[in-house]
């Protein structure tokens, strides 16, 4: 295999080993078996060759690039196009769910130089936080607790006696000092340091070791997650929160990183089923002017909350939770419940390719919930046509579900498909 060998992949695709490597035998093998053993199986090994699953992003496995995209492409295009259509549609979908900017110069720059999406990503992070430190890194002040040959600020006389009984011309104080080590840039830093290693294109790794150097006097943490909450923003450092919104998805992304003897491996992947329900439930957030029919306009919109415990055990534990995917609700009542399933249907299959334990997940919804709408709702595939699919009523209630799609395949970056979305969404939620 030749050096720095990329290849791209869809979801629930598979691949020949002879395609990329030299047998199955390869260290490339044992590198992504590790993967799978440290973050649960996010490529399948076969016999003959990889298959991909619901997992888009990035594995790179010693000098061997696999990106995996979603298949969100247009019908009819040649393989080049449909990685192109694809990258910007995931990068569309990474937009709404983490709140970050996309730009199409940026995007056609990378993909003019054949750039993975990762390298889009990590592009756009880069360029954000140059812009954001061409005036320095932000400041503010942080409280400092030290023992210095020098006096600074107020004595901490009790920590004194105990620090210097035997350093006479050291005082320990404490003062407050206008730094840049702050949480805020101790994650921007983290994110920074980590991508130096795992890109792999060359503009962006000499931009990654500038900005490393820049930020030198910032402490480097092993751990960013538990300073994510503390990051406050205010009119003064508004500015940063493009690049920390990029920074927290590079780090909520499933990053998991593995050797094996002098070689090394990471994979940087998003489960599609968590994409997809995040990007609907925040493209509601974002249009819910332009989606809500009026029944539901003045309805509070949660995603991912307002759970309710389904069974207790002997010990009247609590057991078995529901927590629907969104969920409208108006004073104390549930007014509709929108379940996502990033599964593909089947047109020709009597039951549309709907399974047995989504129904049932369905009914206990409307019957733990007292609801009387439910949406399952798939994304659109080759076909499958219009958005309503079916309609079931639970017996002896009445109660609806409706099994609905919508259409992710379009170029979403088009003003013109958004609007198009917008109007698929509304028909679904106001059609009996």
């Amino acid at each position: 295999m030749s050096q720095n060998t990329s290849i791209t992949l869809f979801e629930h695709e598979s691949r020949s080993y002879s395609d990329f490597i030299q047998g199955p035998s390869s260290h490339h093998l044992d590198l992504i078996e590790k993967l799978n053993e440290s973050n649960g199986e996010i490529l399948t090994l076969k016999r003959n060759g990889l298959h991909t699953k619901q997992y888009v992003g990035l594995i790179q496995v010693s000098d061997l690039s696999i990106e995996i995209l979603p298949k969100m492409y247009s019908d009819g295009l040649t393989r080049a196009s449909k990685i192109e259509n694809s990258q910007r549609n995931l990068l569309y979908l990474l937009h709404y769910c983490y709140d970050i900017p996309i730009y199409e110069s940026d995007i056609a720059h990378m993909q003019s130089r054949k750039a993975a999406w990762f390298e889009i990503l990590t592009y756009m992070f880069i360029k954000n936080l140059i812009d954001v430190f061409k005036k320095g890194a932000q400041k503010q002040y942080m409280e400092v607790e030290e023992n210095l040959p020098y006096f600074k600020g107020k004595w901490m006389v009790q920590k004194h006696i105990i620090s210097n009984c035997f350093k006479k011309h050291h005082f320990y104080v404490n003062y407050d000092e206008f730094s840049p080590d702050i949480p805020l840039n101790q994650i921007l830093k983290f994110v920074v340091r980590r991508l130096k290693y795992q890109s792999q294109d060359s503009e962006n790794r000499k931009n990654l070791h500038i900005l490393d150097y820049q930020m030198e006097n910032i402490a480097y943490v092993s751990n960013p997650t538990p300073l994510l909450n503390k990051v406050i923003f205010t009119r003064l450092n508004e500015n940063y929160r493009p690049a920390f919104n990029m920074a927290k998805m590079f780090i909520d992304a499933n990053v998991v990183e593995t050797s094996v003897g002098s070689m090394s491996s990471f994979a940087f992947t998003f489960d599609m089923n968590v994409l997809f329900e995040r990007f609907i439930a925040r493209f509601l957030k974002k249009h819910r002017r332009s989606i809500l029919p009026e029944d539901l306009l003045d309805c509070n919109l949660y995603s991912q909350m307002g759970r309710k415990e389904l069974a207790r055990n002997s010990k009247e534990e609590k057991s078995f939770w529901l927590i629907p995917d969104i969920l409208f609700n108006k004073r104390e009542i549930t007014k509709l419940i929108i379940d996502t399933k990033y599964k593909k249907l089947r047109k020709k299959d009597r039951k549309k390719g709907v399974s047995v334990a989504d129904m049932y997940q369905m009914a206990a919804y409307a019957n733990r919930y007292d609801c009387s709408k439910i949406i399952l709702l798939y994304p659109r595939t080759s076909g499958i046509n219009g958005h309503i699919i079916e309609k079931y009523m639970l017996k002896p209630t009445g109660q609806q579900i409706k099994v609905a799609t919508v259409d992710l395949r379009i170029d979403l970056t088009n003003p013109v498909n958004k609007k198009k979305l917008i109007e698929d969404i509304r028909k679904i939620l106001e059609e009996e």
